[in-house]
């Protein structure tokens, strides 16, 4: 990855690198992207299923359900320091 797409990318997801951020961001990039070669040439790869838990758990027991007593929304809203009838504002972080 080069200079130019490291850039376009931070400017893309909204961040600002420092010259030696960007040098380290880019060895990380081409590393994930040998990363990801290696799995594209596995065989079989598009008919494996995905792997969800790398573990098999079976579980034998549930917990008994307990009703607990919510606090109200306005109880809730005293915690933020900007709020509009019932919702949280916050900053737009999206284009």
């Amino acid at each position: 990855m080069n200079k130019d797409e490291t850039k376009k990318l931070a400017n893309e997801i909204l961040i600002t690198l420092t010259p030696e951020e960007e040098a380290a961001f880019a060895s990380e990039l081409a590393y994930f992207k040998k990363l990801a070669a290696l799995l594209e040439v596995l065989p079989n790869i598009d008919e494996t299923a995905p792997m969800v838990f790398p573990f098999k758990v079976t579980q034998t027991y549930l917990r008994e359900d307990e009703a607990e007593v919510s606090p109200g929304a306005k109880e809730i809203l005293k915690n933020s320091k900007n709020v509009k009838d019932t919702f949280v504002v916050v900053p737009k972080v999206v284009k």
